[in-house]
């Protein structure tokens, strides 16, 4: 199986062997559920999409895919400290302002 990400890799499994149509259809519902379904239902519906893969054979080539940052280091630290909560730490824009001295703001 190819590295490459966004090339054709020929398959025989499972999931390889179903109707294009099919396909489109349990990804568009896929899509559909990540936005309709509560939040907590949510891990369900990874592990359930990392089942498939893993009866596909597609496990590995998908858990590769994931590691591929998709934010620069710097947004990823601003996130990271949005996140934790530290004081200080994040986006300079998103962190908490004094009360006193607004310039501009009654």
């Amino acid at each position: 199986m190819s590295a490459t990400t966004g090339y054709y890799v020929a398959g025989d499994s499972w999931l390889h062997r179903r109707n294009p149509l099919t396909k489109l259809i349990a990804l568009a519902l896929v899509l559909l559920m990540t936005f309709l379904l509560p939040p907590l239902i949510l891990p369900i519906l990874i592990v359930v999409l990392l089942v498939v893969a893993w009866t596909a054979g597609l496990l590995r080539p998908t858990l590769r895919a994931l590691r591929i940052p998709a934010l620069s280091p710097g947004w990823q630290a601003s996130f990271r400290g949005l996140l934790d909560g530290t004081a200080g730490s994040g986006n300079a824009g998103l962190t908490e302002q004094s009360t006193g001295n607004r310039v501009g703001c009654r």
